[in-house]
């Protein structure tokens, strides 16, 4: 089973992770998609295979993102990982100071990979970032065969 573990602060990650079950789903692979918040430790046992997800806020996952890694880094060790981040196109933005904050911060995929290395967790696909125009989206028309490649890479790993 797969279990999509994301957060969403303007809704398009929720609507990229359900994008992804939807996907996954359609070629019978059982999958579950949970916001972060609602993930019991049973959902997480149950699993074979993780993907997280959430936006990129302040060159990091979301609060309740990073909290749910640090409390069960240990039980996430154990499975496989995909990863993937919503964010905005940085080549479209002017800013100098923007492109130099993600320079040195980076986005949400790194401080998963930061994070996930620690305890030798191991990612299964490459991380994956979905374009969300403007600061609160919508998802990029370019994302929805993105999202179909996504799944059919974790559908690789699942069979």
């Amino acid at each position: 089973m797969v279990l999509i573990i994301y957060d969403s602060y303007f809704g398009n990650t929720e609507k990229v992770a359900l994008n992804i079950k939807s996907n996954l789903v359609k070629m019978g692979i059982l999958t579950t998609a949970k916001r972060v918040g609602d993930v019991t430790v049973k959902d997480i046992e149950k699993a074979h295979l993780i993907v997280l997800g959430s936006p990129t806020r302040a060159f990091q996952p979301t609060e309740p993102m990073k909290a749910f890694i640090k409390q069960h880094k240990i039980l996430l060790a154990s499975h496989r990982i995909a990863i993937f981040d919503t964010r905005v196109d940085i080549a479209k933005q002017k800013s100098k100071f923007l492109h130099f904050m993600v320079k040195h911060f980076g986005y949400a995929n790194d401080y998963f990979i930061k994070r996930l290395k620690r305890t030798n967790t191991h990612l299964v696909i490459p991380p994956v970032f979905f374009i969300v125009q403007g600061t609160e989206g919508p998802i990029a028309e370019s994302c929805k065969s993105k999202i179909s490649d996504f799944a059919k890479a974790i559908r690789k790993i699942e069979l």
